[in-house]
């Protein structure tokens, strides 16, 4: 036993860097384990409908262009199912992005404490773990591919080309402030100009040549909109944010590190001046509010966790002979970890599994061509991915031909009349789904004989 003592004494680095990365994957598994496919967020529905639709029409000129899908279908030659794609693959690259992360500290810094420090920082992160849950799969590739471009940014290698046209092609706004960083350091730092000016401008030209359709889509979508998200009206202003966390939640959850790791920046801008560089103009795009500006907050959020990772080290070195400052860190690090044990055993999915296996049953029970409709958005990227029918839903896809007005009239409306006159504008079968959310929907259908009831969660609309 004092053996054992000893050795762990002796390699306690390597027993913590062994605990962290068990805790790390156990906190990315979690939910799916828990939940299944109904355990990650909004977008999972989504994914599956682009990764399966995508293979499906492959080569088909007329679907809208879609750089994820030259990963997925990839993936899919490769012999992939859709679901191991959608989840497997999804929750490898989750776990590979901690790696990745320590080996960016480690490199910039060349000191493993620091690197330690920082993957115990991004593993017990709640705003990381929530954009983890939140399945965005095309903005996690391209922080995968951002970190990785940090990599070859240190070592000068013309890599840089690839990491850039990928991050380009599969998710062109994760390329904003990677790009604005390059621009500065190459206007800037004479000794990389030459090295950043080929790297960005062969990266840029072929971002160009093979992702054109796409970043046309994002132009239009900018003349069509207000840049600045506040400018927008409300109804749209949720989806224009990006859809993730406040930056009132942001700094509940991340005010443990967030002043370390401003301190961090004052203390150490000079020093590593790409990282700093980038948290700034991370900062800045969050702060201008322009389109989808949330989406912003996780570079920044990786940068301060790379300066906190550094301010702390260098604190705990100079302060390594006081038993103070030891029981201090120990109590530091072990409220991060139960901070985040207690938020993610307390988390809850957006919808129940059973709602889930519900909508998974629903292509068995329809053989026709039809329509499913639900009355409440949430359950509409899960109906999307997870059958083959068209949908019908709140504001979102293409085939809602409803003014919010008329929602509301289908929604609340005493007379049977006004619900029937509206699903008449569509030319076929209608089936309506009622998930949990939805409970209170039954009596308005039970009441009206034209609604009939196949389950106790879809209905087919008689007109």
């Amino acid at each position: 036993m004092k053996k054992i003592v000893q050795t762990i004494k002796k390699q306690w680095a390597q027993v913590l860097a062994v605990f962290v990365f068990i805790f790390f994957i156990g906190s990315r598994l979690w939910m799916y384990v828990r939940y299944g496919a109904a355990g990650f967020g909004y977008d999972t529905g989504i994914y599956r409908h682009y990764i399966r639709g995508y293979f499906e029409r492959f080569g088909d000129n007329t679907i809208e262009p879609f750089g994820f899908s030259s990963f997925s279908n990839a993936l899919h030659f490769l012999g992939n199912s859709t679901d191991n794609i959608l989840f497997f693959w999804y929750m490898f690259i989750g776990v590979i992005l901690g790696i990745l992360f320590y080996t960016v500290v480690q490199l910039y810094t060349k000191n493993k404490n620091t690197a330690l420090i920082a993957f115990i920082l991004f593993s017990t992160s709640i705003v990381q773990f929530e954009f983890f849950w939140w399945f965005y799969y095309r903005n996690t590739l391209g922080l995968f591919f951002v970190l990785l471009s940090f990599i070859f940014l240190y070592y000068r290698s013309y890599l840089l080309i690839l990491t850039l046209l990928v991050i380009g092609t599969i998710h062109p706004l994760s390329l904003i402030p990677i790009g604005l960083m390059l621009i500065i350091q190459c206007i800037f730092d004479k000794e990389k100009r030459t090295y950043l000016f080929i790297s960005g401008g062969v990266a840029l030209f072929a971002i160009l040549l093979l992702n054109i359709q796409e970043i046309k889509g994002y132009a239009s979508l900018l003349f069509q909109k207000d840049v600045y998200v506040d400018d927008l009206a409300k109804q749209n202003e949720g989806e224009f944010t990006g859809q993730f966390i406040s930056l009132a939640f942001y700094v509940r959850v991340a005010f443990i590190y967030i002043i370390f790791g401003l301190l961090g920046v004052v203390y150490y801008f000079k020093k590593y001046k790409e990282l700093g560089l980038f948290l700034v103009i991370n900062a800045i795009l969050f702060a201008l509010g322009i389109l989808f500006y949330r989406r912003f907050i996780i570079f920044f959020d990786i940068a301060a966790l790379f300066f906190a990772s550094v301010f702390l080290s260098h604190l705990l070195e100079k302060s390594k002979q006081s038993q103070y400052v030891k029981v201090v860190s120990i109590l530091f690090f072990a409220l991060l970890f139960f901070q985040q044990i207690r938020y993610i055993a307390d988390k809850r999915p957006l919808v129940r599994p059973l709602d889930v296996r519900n909508v998974e049953s629903i292509d068995q029970l329809i053989s026709s061509d039809a329509y499913i409709l639900t009355i409440n958005s949430h359950y509409a990227p899960w109906l999307q991915g997870f059958t083959t029918k068209d949908i019908i839903a709140p504001g979102m896809f293409e085939h809602d031909q409803w003014t919010f007005s008329q929602w509301e009239q289908f929604w609340y409306s005493p007379y049977s009349e006004d619900r029937l006159s509206l699903l008449a504008l569509y030319s076929k079968d209608i089936y309506i789904f009622i998930g949990d959310k939805d409970r209170t929907f039954i009596s308005i259908l039970e009441s009206d004989e034209h609604f009939i009831p196949i389950t106790a969660y879809l209905w087919r609309v008689s007109l």
